[in-house]
């Protein structure tokens, strides 16, 4: 009875068969369901989620902007000096928002992922009136997270620093250990804001996993590099073009030619940017989903 209800509650959330959240073997099998869990829900997930997405596209679009008009000032005239007002308004605070947005973002997607390991299926999720996504619960333990990894890499890269400047042969060791740091990390936060685990017992049942699946987090990095890696620069494709035809255009107005972009052009290229960077976010969701998976 309880078998056929579980298949029921699932066939009403159409959603695939999944094996629970502990019951893989393979890294391979993990990475495969964590794509499926998004794609086969990608039309709920996105009904519900848009609104949030999209804001936080508009946001990484303005942050690109800005960054490619700061860009192409100094590249046309070195010599010149920034206004520090102009330099806050157009490269920092955007950059504020940005970074706010993409915590908002990140936290949304290990919401959406804990309701996963909760029933062990993705439920059906609704927007309801006057709400830009579904409630974030996971936003107090990611910011924690982050802030903790922050601050290690801090610390590391100091005394990294400081024993460079004694000898450099210090790099053969401090390269290898960062990287297996950026793992350990990454571990303690999925673990944290996922399993709900106190900071430090993260710490500590991370390192086991890091240190055992290790070669299962080298794997899952490398197919998502280059996988994700072609789909994102074929999504990046229109924001890329947009930005070399205005540098193109900005270097020849510096250097006296009469032409200038259409009107129409600004427009445009704020829209591919946006599009791009849409596109990017439901990258950065599957890839999150793959290395939980990997990681559970």
């Amino acid at each position: 009875m309880l078998l056929e209800k579980n298949k029921k509650e699932r066939k009403m959330n159409n959603t695939a068969e999944t094996k629970g959240f502990y019951e893989y073997r393979t890294t391979l099998r993990a990475m495969s369901d964590g794509v499926s869990l998004l794609t086969k829900n990608a039309t709920m997930l996105l009904k519900a989620t848009w609104p949030f997405l999209l804001i936080v596209s508009l946001i990484g679009a303005w942050f690109c902007l800005s960054v490619t008009g700061v860009a192409s000032s100094l590249l046309i005239d070195s010599s010149s000096e920034l206004d520090w007002g102009v330099l806050v308004m157009r490269f920092v605070v955007p950059g504020v928002f940005l970074a706010a947005g993409m915590l908002a973002f990140y936290a949304m997607v290990y919401t959406l992922f804990s309701k996963y390991i909760e029933k062990g299926f993705m439920p059906s999720i609704t927007r309801k009136r006057f709400q830009i996504g579904p409630r974030i619960t996971k936003l107090p333990r990611l910011l924690i997270g982050v802030l903790w990894a922050l601050f290690v890499i801090g610390v590391y890269l100091a005394l990294a620093v400081v024993l460079v400047s004694l000898s450099e042969w210090t790099l053969v060791l401090f390269v290898p250990c960062y990287v297996v740091l950026v793992f350990w990390l990454f571990n303690q936060i999925t673990g944290y804001v996922l399993i709900s685990d106190t900071l430090m017992g993260s710490i500590r049942h991370s390192w086991g996993i890091t240190v055992k699946g290790f070669g299962s987090f080298i794997t899952v990095s490398v197919v998502l590099a280059l996988i994700l890696g072609v789909v994102g620069l074929i999504s990046l494709l229109p924001s890329l073009c947009s930005n070399i035809i205005y540098v193109k255009a900005q270097m020849s107005l510096a250097e006296g030619d009469g032409g200038d972009l259409p009107n129409y052009f600004m427009p445009v290229y704020f829209l591919a940017v946006t599009v791009s960077v849409f596109l990017m976010l439901l990258l950065e969701a599957i890839g999150v989903s793959c290395w939980s998976m990997v990681y559970g």
